[in-house]
């Protein structure tokens, strides 16, 4: 587009600068959307974690303490 007089500079750069929000809107949602993402995936492997971590604490005192009688 060529540009021949100030009203089309100054309709190209509103346009420009609508354009400059909308991307940084997109952008902002789609951030929010891989940290969302990342943090339920770590509260996941948290839990994970923290189970195996309990029931093998569990599971392994059982076996210590088991008394086998003949």
């Amino acid at each position: 587009m060529a540009l021949k007089n100030m009203k089309d500079v100054k309709r190209k750069k509103e346009q420009l600068e609508f354009q400059s929000k909308f991307y940084k809107k997109e952008l902002a949602i789609s951030a929010n959307g891989i940290f969302s993402n990342f943090a339920e995936n770590f509260r996941a492997l948290a839990f994970d974690f923290g189970f195996r971590l309990v029931s093998r604490l569990i599971f392994s005192r059982r076996k210590k303490h088991h008394v086998k009688i003949e």
